[in-house]
């Protein structure tokens, strides 16, 4: 139960809330807290006050009575004409002056650091001006632990002055044991030197140590918790730095927004004339227009730095500034040779072929990636501009883009059959007539020679079938006949896909147990799929006829011979 005071009576806080009147006591307990605090709070600054003005009136008689020993010194030294050893005692006793009127206003000035308003303006040299350039920088990310790192060696002076202040004690007393022995005149001056020089020692290590205590309480003092810290910083570079960027963020998005209306007016007469698109002038001044935008947009956002006088930023952009012109500097060649591709004018130009590990491309649109095509390949290249400096366009002219189209039946050198079935910037997938598949690299299979049946006009066959010799009188004019119609026939009845079917039959040779004709056919390219079938069907047509007409086949003639060949007609 807290009891207070109030009207000449005593009331306690359990009695006022049995009376209702909670919100009267709380409130005069905050006003005498409040008070309270500000009493001991007035107190401890009027202590603090009698405290430094004691130290004040210490300090003033030291240098009072330090002046007065640096009379003495200038009146001896006039006297001996000042000696080496007088000048030097006359330099160390102005120092101690100097120390002493430094301490007496850094402790009436609450320890101010003073050697901020020394500084002297002197010529300086590039290097220099350099560092003054990135000295915000600099200062900025120092300052993140500028505070810890003052009071840490803050706290290491205060220990230096405590040990050196424990070291002149240990001298004094080692001192003390002399006091009671007698001695002679010089060594009793020689021992009262050595006590007043460490007894100012002791008393210089006694008032630095207070000083930096003092403004170690001043430093802690000044901290605050993380949150209020974080909130004011916040605060502090919202108001600043941070109205200072949105600006700068707004000029920025009004220019990207100016030129790009600039741009969709260039786009538009571009899709209305594509040729324009193509024109060296028409380039230049699409590119001439994203420079000017990048040059306003980095001219703007200094001009902003520069009114609201925010010198990190100002150093940041200036250093950016700087890497960017060496970054010029060491790849201006690369940029002139690049800046003629993308203007049209250099070695790869749009609309035109270039081979690229041996396939064929059609450069599309040059850009800083550009886009390369081919009518017979699904999908595209995007190469950036350092691929194409190695490159050299040629006119399209009247070449072949690839050796086939999907859909396409092809043979191998083994005399295989496939389908293609995908061709790709990367592999073109084959099918073979049993259903099986095979990826080919695209530059691979542009240069295995792979014979297109579905580009040629005609598809010719050719196969070989003999019969036995007892026929040898009708060899020459009746079985050439019966075996043409009857392969024709057949095939016509056979689905294979064309009516373009032209049969041709000729003796080839008297073998060693038959007599052997060659039988050749000339198929429509639609009938390609059935390349094998068309072989297949040429004998089973050849046998029919013998059995039909009751001709005899010798043994060896089980082994059929059969070729292929693609005509150019």
């Amino acid at each position: 139960m807290v009891a207070m005071s109030a009207n000449g009576y005593t009331q306690t806080i359990e009695a006022e809330t049995a009376e209702g009147n909670d919100d009267v006591v709380t409130d005069e307990l905050e006003i005498q807290v409040e008070r309270s605090a500000e009493e001991i709070a007035a107190e401890q600054e009027h202590q603090y006050l009698l405290s430094t003005g004691e130290r004040l009136a210490e300090l003033e008689q030291l240098i009072r009575d330090e002046t007065k020993s640096l009379g003495q010194l200038l009146t001896t030294a006039k006297r001996n004409d000042w000696t080496p050893e007088l000048e030097a005692a006359v330099a160390e006793q102005r120092r101690r002056i100097a120390d002493l009127k430094n301490s007496f206003e850094q402790l009436a000035i609450g320890g101010v650091n003073l050697s901020l308003f020394s500084l002297v303006e002197e010529p300086k040299d590039w290097q220099e001006e350099l560092t003054l350039v990135l000295k915000p920088l600099l200062e900025n990310l120092r300052g993140l632990t500028e505070k810890p790192r003052k009071i840490e060696n803050v706290r290491r002076a205060i220990e230096e002055q405590r040990i050196t202040i424990s070291t002149a004690e240990d001298a004094l007393r080692s001192l003390d044991k002399f006091d009671g022995e007698k001695h002679s005149k010089r060594v009793a001056s020689e021992l009262s030197l050595v006590r007043d020089k460490w007894e100012k020692l002791k008393a210089e290590a006694t008032r630095s140590k207070e000083l930096a205590e003092l403004e170690l309480q001043n430093l802690v003092r000044e901290q605050s918790s993380w949150y209020q810290a974080f909130a004011e910083g916040f605060k502090s570079f919202a108001r600043q730095r941070g109205l200072t960027l949105l600006i700068a963020f707004g000029f920025v998005v009004l220019i990207v927004l100016v030129f790009r209306v600039l741009g969709n007016i260039f786009s538009s007469r571009s899709r209305n004339d594509p040729k324009r698109a193509r024109r060296t002038t028409y380039r230049i001044l699409a590119y001439t227009q994203r420079l000017l935008m990048f040059v306003l947009i980095f001219a703007s956002v200094m001009v902003v730095f520069f009114v609201r006088g925010d010198v990190l930023l100002l150093a940041l952009m200036s250093v950016l500034l700087f890497a960017l012109a060496i970054g010029l500097k060491n790849m201006l060649p690369q940029f002139l040779e690049e800046s003629r591709i993308l203007l049209n004018i250099g070695r790869v130009r749009e609309q035109e072929r270039v081979l690229i590990k041996g396939v064929p491309w059609r450069v599309a649109t040059i850009n800083f990636y550009s886009k390369l095509t081919n009518p017979e390949i699904r999908g595209t290249l995007r190469l950036p501009l350092s691929d194409l400096k190695s490159l050299t366009s040629q006119p399209l002219g009247d070449h072949r883009w690839f050796p086939s189209s999907i859909g396409d039946w092809v043979l191998d050198d083994a005399n295989r059959l496939y389908e293609v079935t995908h061709q790709g910037p990367v592999t073109v997938e084959l099918q073979s007539a049993q259903l099986t598949s095979k990826l080919i690299p695209t530059e691979v299979y542009f240069a295995a020679g792979f014979v297109n049946v579905s580009k040629s006009k005609r598809i010719r066959l050719v196969s070989v079938f003999g019969i036995d010799y007892a026929h040898q009188s009708i060899a020459l004019d009746v079985v050439p006949d019966k075996f043409q119609a009857g392969v024709l026939a057949h095939l016509e009845q056979a689905n294979i896909g064309t009516n373009q079917i032209e049969v041709k039959v000729e003796f080839q040779a008297a073998g060693a147990s038959s007599l052997d004709y060659r039988i050749i056919v000339f198929v429509g390219v639609a009938a390609a799929k059935h390349y094998y079938r068309i072989g297949r069907y040429i004998q089973q047509a050849c046998l029919r006829v013998c059995n039909e007409e009751g001709w005899g086949i010798p043994f060896p003639q089980l082994t059929v011979h059969q070729g292929t060949d693609i005509s150019v007609e």
